[in-house]
């Protein structure tokens, strides 16, 4: 599925999935180091509620921008809405942080999708959308890991590092090849 875009699209949804699998390990770490292990839960459904409800308004919404300059909005949304977590230490007001970190998330999943879809022939979405989704499931791993080892050795609050260095290049990378993406997204469309 080597379409013009699409390994673009799957580079940028690869960090998603790390901002994905380094939140998860670091969210845990830094309850669990204030001692409050189960408000990770809380923090973690916040986000979740975040993405749902942003999902919901997206969803519901007509665009006439083209994706690729969605995808590039929503990819700088996701980096700017998490940064403050690396100041943020008390775990109420990480949580509401992660719950507007996490209104980023549906938007991007959607445009990311959609977009992989239009860039191919429709007898090849399904092949386009398991490339965008090993992206994801790739960067979950990836970010798991990281994430891991930014807890063991940087420490708990300090470990937010690798979700924000995530979301920024996921945003680099969306600003950087908006034309090439938007040219393949109007030959393809």
């Amino acid at each position: 599925v080597g379409r013009p875009g699409l390994f673009v699209v799957a580079g940028i949804l690869t960090m998603v999935g790390v901002v994905f699998g380094a939140n998860e390990v670091t969210i845990v770490a830094v309850c669990e180091a204030a001692g409050d292990k189960q408000f990770s839960s809380v923090i973690l459904g916040l986000l979740a509620l975040g993405s749902t409800l942003a999902g919901l308004v997206y969803g519901a919404r007509q665009f006439g921008s083209a994706l690729s300059s969605r995808l590039a909005l929503a990819a700088s949304g996701m980096f700017l809405l998490e940064a403050p977590a690396l100041v943020v230490t008390d775990l109420r007001w990480l949580g509401i942080v992660m719950f507007v970190a996490g209104s980023a998330t549906a938007p991007m999943l959607i445009t990311a999708m959609t977009l992989a879809q239009r860039l191919v022939p429709s007898a090849m979405v399904t092949e386009a959308i398991a490339v965008a989704t090993t992206g994801i499931l790739i960067g979950i791993s990836i970010g798991a890991s990281l994430g891991g080892w930014a807890v063991e050795h940087l420490g708990p609050h300090q470990s937010f590092v690798v979700p924000v260095a995530a979301g920024a290049l996921a945003a680099a990378l969306a600003l950087a090849r908006s034309r090439p993406l938007n040219r393949a997204e109007v030959a393809a469309g």
